[in-house]
């Protein structure tokens, strides 16, 4: 399995966690943290294989802070992470999918062109993390969840950016609880330099909404913690999707009820 995190460094993750000395970006590298720990307690996760990598909402190549390395290099990789002013979650999104499918083509596990072969899969999953602000680029907000084409070879062939495979999950971190600078107990994870405060208007269409579809699509699911309780049973439930599979959807076969419909209309 390959475990992919992209995390929003947007300015406004450099806010502190109501009633905390944590920052919304140190809450998403304790977020990781244990996500990755509790996996590491799995056998097969810590015998190395399971890949993991990171990306920022950094715009283009500039995202990838780390790919495809094993967990502990992605725990170390964590305490790099800085604000930025945009929050390019989709382009990030986009470059995420471009190198996984670049290495299923490499690797021979996508066929484009030579039909399919559907007992080759790798399971990946991607952890989206944000404070559910709203998407920036260099032209300014969007509210459209915009995924660049694919320029591999044979991609025109998919209508879909990602694979059967692929699974994409939101944490959007909206908390409020006054016990938040409780998140992580341990002082092994070293916080990030404080901080001003910043307050921002309330957004229009955030990041959590325009991912609503693509999560539902995968098979994933969208999550909004609120407090320090709702922050444990979020990572709790995660950790128990992140399962080897497959998703696959069936369409229903005509009836003949529906062929007549068809036909009148």
């Amino acid at each position: 399995m390959h475990l992919v995190f992209v995390v929003d460094t947007s300015l406004s993750m450099a806010r502190r966690v109501p009633g905390g000395s944590l920052t919304y970006l140190d809450a998403a590298r304790i977020a990781i943290d244990v996500l990755v720990k509790n996996r590491l307690k799995e056998p097969r996760f810590a015998q190395g294989h399971v890949r993991c990598s990171l990306l920022s909402s950094d715009p283009g190549l500039e995202a990838v802070k780390l790919w495809n390395q094993p967990a502990q290099a992605l725990l170390s990789a964590t305490k790099y992470l800085e604000t930025s002013a945009l929050s390019t979650i989709d382009a990030s999104l986009s470059t995420t999918f471009e190198l996984l499918n670049a290495g299923r083509l490499q690797t021979n596990l996508d066929t484009l062109g030579r039909g399919r072969c559907p007992w080759y899969f790798a399971c990946a999953t991607i952890i989206v993390i944000t404070d559910d602000g709203i998407m920036t680029g260099p032209a300014g907000a969007h509210t459209k969840l915009e995924l660049s084409l694919s320029q591999i070879s044979g991609s025109e062939l998919v209508t879909e950016p990602f694979r059967w495979d692929q699974r994409v999950f939101t944490v959007a971190l909206t908390l409020q609880d006054r016990g938040a600078q409780q998140l992580y107990p341990s002082s092994s994870v070293p916080l990030d330099k404080q901080h001003q405060q910043q307050q921002l208007e309330p957004p229009s269409a955030t990041v959590a909404a325009s991912l609503s579809a693509l999560c539902a699509v995968t098979a994933g699911r969208q999550y909004s913690p609120t407090s320090l309780r709702t922050f444990h049973s979020t990572l709790d439930s995660v950790t128990t999707k992140l399962y080897v599979g497959v998703v696959s959807v069936f369409a229903p076969l005509p009836t003949d009820a529906t062929q007549q419909q068809q036909q009148q209309q």
